[in-house]
């Protein structure tokens, strides 16, 4: 009999999981060739690794599965930390002028100019940080799916945190689509991001992005389903009892391919009639019993009745 194990293991080398190492190779690419500099080789190299532990996470192993956790849980306490540093430093921009105008000034010292939009800084700072909360959040999810996934390696059935990760990729998925949407928008159209090469690129990576989130909900998914099929078969089929004697045996409930007999129902006798008392209806009335059998001593007792 397969184990879970074993379902577990043909789901990490699953078409989502290949496509998605495809997309994370063709991200690497793009960062190395289109994204100018410092940022360009410090996202290609992230992006290497990320390709390597995935890669290294397909061959079905318990430790890949910790390996790729190890990043996932970085990112989460670094951007909730960040986040919470930036919420508090846009409620003190907006709740108190001088810091706004400290923040003024240390953008100005490395050549940023906010001085155009009022309130500048507290409100950006406030919407990023709510948006590296939910990275954090997406992050702590990652790290429950993989120990979901981890734990059915060791043939140990969990779907702990498997659902929430599902929506998590696919809420992100959307999100970033209309990230790209904006940006396009931002940078004057279609015809002004294809003439720019930077631009192209950064669409790019933001595509692919989104596409990665997508069959990474997809591939969650159909692990659910996996997970659901075994635990309803764990918990329904597989319940060991023990006789009188101390022999083991497992019931099973098996399906029938017929339909189900409906018992039969018991007839009930109806009474149509009743009398002021509320009592029932003699079977036979006595004046009945008089015209059939006349009691007049030729007849015995078991022949009126």
């Amino acid at each position: 009999m397969d184990t879970i194990a074993y379902f577990t293991k043909k789901h990490c080398r699953s078409l989502f999981n290949i496509a998605r190492l495809l997309l994370l190779i063709a991200m690497a690419a793009v960062a190395f060739t289109g994204i100018p500099g410092a940022a360009g080789i410090a996202a290609g190299m992230v992006l290497v690794l990320m390709t390597l532990l995935c890669a290294f996470h397909m061959a079905g192993q318990p430790l890949g599965c910790s390996l790729l956790q190890i990043p996932f849980a970085i990112l989460s306490f670094v951007s909730f930390l960040a986040g919470l540093g930036l919420s508090i430093m846009g409620f003190l921009a907006l709740r108190y002028p001088p810091v706004e105008k400290d923040i003024h000034t240390a953008a100005a010292t490395v050549g940023i100019s906010l001085d155009r939009i009022v309130h500048f800084p507290g409100m950006p700072l406030g919407i990023v940080g709510m948006l590296l909360f939910f990275l954090s959040f997406v992050s702590f999810c990652a790290v429950m799916y993989l120990s979901t996934v981890k734990s059915c390696l060791s043939n140990v059935i969990s779907r702990h945190g498997a659902r929430v990760f599902t929506a998590c990729s696919i809420l992100t998925a959307i999100a970033v689509a209309a990230g790209a949407v904006f940006f396009i928008l931002r940078c004057g159209g279609w015809s002004a991001v294809i003439a720019d090469r930077q631009n192209t690129s950064l669409l790019a990576e933001i595509v692919l992005f989104a596409l990665v989130l997508l069959i990474t909900g997809c591939s969650a998914n159909a692990f659910l389903k996996t997970t659901y099929a075994f635990k309803v078969f764990e918990d329904k089929m597989m319940k060991v009892e023990m006789n009188a004697d101390g022999t083991m045996y497992v019931p099973i409930q098996e399906d029938t391919d017929g339909e189900e007999v409906q018992p039969m129902p018991v007839p009930v006798p109806k009474y149509t009639a009743s009398d002021k008392t509320g009592r029932k209806p003699p079977i036979k009335s006595y004046a009945e019993l008089e015209t059939v059998y006349p009691i007049d001593g030729s007849h015995n007792e078991s022949c009126i009745i």
